[in-house]
């Protein structure tokens, strides 16, 4: 698996592990970051192919420990994706305060707990 791809899939969860920078890269943006849910849902799933990555992570044998959390948050992330209303009216401030998005930000800090390439 090539350097680049595990150390943005990394990068990713730190972002989703740490409610502060969503803080400010989804409601208050400025030069240095600038974020949303949905930019960092497509970037995770369609840009860095998270999907295929487990599945190559798997299939290299890698640490076990490390690939049962990121099936964990994987579900969990798509289980909260679906519970957003498709007319768009949840906002990144309210899902910030939501408990079941404080789940998956847990979940993303389990995998920076096992994980560890920095």
């Amino acid at each position: 698996m090539e350097k680049y791809w595990i150390e943005n899939i990394y990068e990713m969860i730190e972002s989703y592990s740490d409610l502060e920078w969503q803080k400010r890269a989804w409601i208050d943006p400025d030069d240095t970051v600038v974020s949303s849910y949905d930019e960092d849902f497509a970037m995770l799933f369609d840009s860095y192919c998270f999907e295929s990555f487990i599945e190559e992570w798997e299939k290299e044998n890698y640490d076990k420990q490390v690939l049962e959390e990121l099936i964990s948050f994987r579900d969990k992330l798509i289980a909260y994706n679906n519970k957003i209303p498709n007319d768009g009216n949840l906002y990144d401030e309210q899902m910030l305060n939501d408990p079941d998005w404080i789940e998956v930000v847990n979940q993303a800090k389990k995998i920076l707990c096992v994980w560890h390439i920095k």
